[in-house]
């Protein structure tokens, strides 16, 4: 997690986290996944990164596509923020 510090955010060792492995069955994916995508992190609380499997619907004009959603927060990869 990050923490404020006196110079900008300042990472901090947790001993153990909880990953969210959902699974969610849906009828639109790319809605899906755009919405889980665009949920703010709280970077004091949370790890900043998420993941979600989404599985569509099968349908007529669908063959039920599956989706892995990996959510990284800027601040945890590119080491320039």
């Amino acid at each position: 997690v990050f923490v404020p510090g006196e110079l900008g955010p300042q990472q901090v060792e947790i001993d153990s986290v909880a990953v969210d492995l959902t699974a969610e069955c849906v009828d639109d994916i790319r809605a899906s996944a755009s919405a889980f995508a665009t949920v703010p992190f709280d970077l004091e609380r949370d790890v900043p990164f998420r993941v979600r499997v989404f599985s569509e619907n099968a349908g007529a004009d669908s063959a039920g596509l599956t989706v892995l959603v990996l959510v990284v927060h800027h601040i945890a990869i590119d080491g320039a923020s």
